[in-house]
């Protein structure tokens, strides 16, 4: 009848098992006390350290010549901003800067002056050009500042 239990419970397996580990640990300790038993020769380490004297060089004199640039012409684009007609600006809440009138043509309207700007412009920069900057943040901010926001 064959041998139904496991194999790990079985006797011949745990007596071979002991039997090699026996064998190993055996032929391991002898092998290490043979290396350890006879000292091999090691290198012998010499350090040499030479030093050697050099003259020192003569101070020498450098002379250094700084070129001038000369400057370059600025070239400035300005823009013309030829006067309109009558201004016809209506102030979008209603009333104007002119004291409460909803039409600007008697008097000044709320852009700030009396001529109209271009379409899409968004504020006017203190150098005298527009601005068409979506927000109030950064419009005119490499022209002096804004003069004047259109609404």
């Amino acid at each position: 009848m064959p041998d139904i239990r496991p194999l790990h419970k079985r006797k011949r397996v745990w007596a071979g098992g002991f039997t090699l580990f026996v064998i190993g640990a055996t032929i391991a300790s002898t092998g290490s006390s043979q290396a350890s038993s006879s000292p091999t020769p090691r290198p012998k380490v010499t350090v040499t350290a030479t030093a050697t004297q050099t003259a020192a060089p003569a101070p020498t004199v450098t002379v250094a010549v700084t070129k001038t640039a000369k400057p370059h012409p600025t070239v400035t684009v300005t823009k013309t901003v030829k006067p309109a007609a009558p201004a016809t600006h209506r102030s979008s809440s209603g009333s104007s800067g002119s004291g409460g009138s909803n039409s600007s043509a008697g008097g000044s309207s709320s852009s700030g002056g009396g001529t109209s700007h271009p379409a899409g412009a968004t504020a006017l920069c203190n150098d005298g050009t527009y601005s068409y900057a979506a927000h109030h943040q950064g419009a005119c901010s490499h022209h002096g500042g804004v003069a004047v926001f259109f609404s």
